[in-house]
């Protein structure tokens, strides 16, 4: 997903092997009923370098979604500082993993809330540097592009791209557009399609 809708240095070199769920999550109780969040601890190829990327399910679009992703982050960083001891916390050389916040989006008004934090601070440009600032990505399903469809090569956007639709006939019309990308799937990615989907004859 990241490789597909990120033009960034760091997604190509993610080592795959380390990918590992965090098994937490840090949904406001207020939206527990509404959406989902998903954590991954990731790391960079031959180095030591570990960072995590939060995944926010989102179907409708909240102005508040800057503050809330600020929320989800610290109660993240707060989380992982508690495994630590003491003594490693103030070492000078410690440092706080980075989170990559990113919002995947399937409402059917175009994403209109702040994606820079600062925006979201009354007057925030007046400080510069003084305040924080953090930016967050949106994939906006319902805004792909045949173009952008013809790139999902892999398992989790392909499934996405199908969640996206709006009733059978839509679904079909899009299944029938993916099958190139389909027939490039491994037997356990596609075994988890056909499962998902009820799609035979593949």
């Amino acid at each position: 997903l990241l490789r597909t809708f990120l033009s960034a240095d760091w997604v190509n070199q993610i080592d795959e092997h380390a990918l590992r769920r965090l098994d937490k999550s840090f949904i406001l109780p207020s939206y527990k009923s509404q959406e989902s969040d998903i954590i991954y601890h990731c790391r960079l190829k031959g180095t030591n370098v570990i960072f995590y990327v939060l995944l926010e399910l989102q179907s409708i679009v909240d102005q508040q979604m800057p503050w809330r992703l600020l929320q989800y982050m610290v109660e993240l960083w707060r989380s992982l500082n508690e495994e630590l001891n003491l003594q490693d916390r103030r070492r000078k050389a410690f440092r706080l993993p980075a989170i990559i916040p990113i919002v995947v989006y399937n409402g059917t008004q175009e994403w209109s809330a702040k994606t820079q934090f600062k925006e979201y601070l009354s007057h925030g440009e007046l400080f510069g540097d003084a305040v924080l600032s953090f930016q967050y990505h949106v994939f906006d399903l319902k805004r792909w592009t045949p173009a952008d469809t013809s790139q999902l090569r892999q398992l989790l956007p392909l499934a996405l791209n199908l969640d996206n639709t709006d009733g059978l006939d839509a679904f079909l019309i899009q299944l029938q557009a993916s099958v190139d990308a389909i027939r490039q799937l491994d037997e356990q990615e596609l075994a988890v399609l056909k499962q998902t989907y009820g799609i035979h004859g593949c």
